[in-house]
């Protein structure tokens, strides 16, 4: 079996189980948010892509984000994805242009190195906000 078809075959398991979870997600109203981030051109939109090619788009929004502001530089890291949170049995998937994420915004200048590590801090009390949502850092 050429590895193609080995990816192809894994790809299309994977995808029929994010259809599953996204019936689940929608019969159980829950949320998932999908954060996918990296630099230009490292293939956030394949990635998006991917994930998204089979799920119902009623049910699955995706939302590209650029380059930080300058007020948005001052804010905590997850407030960028607040307007963009899903509401009770929906999906959504978010690329950041640029990656602004506690990990990495301090490497490539988005934010100092002193505050990256607070931002890291403050992430991840976010995923704790609501027990219903799902969040895959």
């Amino acid at each position: 079996m050429a590895d193609n078809d080995i990816y192809d075959n894994a790809l299309l398991r994977l995808q029929a189980e994010l259809v599953s979870m996204q019936q689940w997600v929608r019969d159980e109203q829950k949320r998932v948010v999908i954060v996918v981030e990296g630099r230009d051109a490292a293939g956030k939109g394949g990635v998006i892509k991917r994930i998204t090619e089979h799920l119902n788009p009623r049910w699955c929004r995706i939302a590209a984000l650029p380059a930080p502001s300058d007020r948005e530089k001052t804010e905590w890291y997850f407030q960028r994805y607040i307007a963009h949170l899903p509401a009770g049995g929906r999906s959504s998937c978010s690329t950041a242009a640029g990656t602004t994420g506690p990990g990495s915004s301090g490497s490539w200048g988005f934010a100092p190195r002193r505050s990256s590590g607070a931002s890291s801090a403050s992430a991840r009390p976010s995923n704790a906000c609501s027990s219903t949502t799902a969040s895959f850092w």
